[in-house]
């Protein structure tokens, strides 16, 4: 995944470019869709790690299904998300700017 950056970049922003529309931008979503799929998808878990309530977990869960248009609980769009979240991770996104491809 990390050898061609334009598809990355072109992944990341298909996928998670939704998440720039949200108020505050997003970091916090992308932080937790980190902890969710490191935590195994619990929510407990990742509500745990992040310091924040269960409530809070699935409200930004929902956001991120309503901004992206990709469900963290179904497996097929999990597949997708996760790797588009890899992808953020791996382009330091949203510090770094996405850079289109040339």
């Amino acid at each position: 995944m990390g050898r061609d950056q334009a598809a990355i970049t072109d992944l990341v922003d298909t996928v998670l470019g939704g998440l720039e529309a949200s108020r505050g931008g997003p970091a916090r979503f992308l932080e937790t869709l980190f902890a969710y799929f490191e935590s195994g998808c619990l929510s407990t878990v990742t509500a745990r790690r992040l310091g924040v309530s269960v409530r809070t977990v699935t409200y930004r869960l929902t956001r991120i299904r309503q901004l992206t248009g990709h469900d963290p609980a179904d497996p097929d769009q999990r597949y997708v998300l996760q790797t588009a979240t890899l992808g953020a991770r791996l382009l330091n996104w949203p510090p770094r700017p996405l850079q289109p491809a040339d």
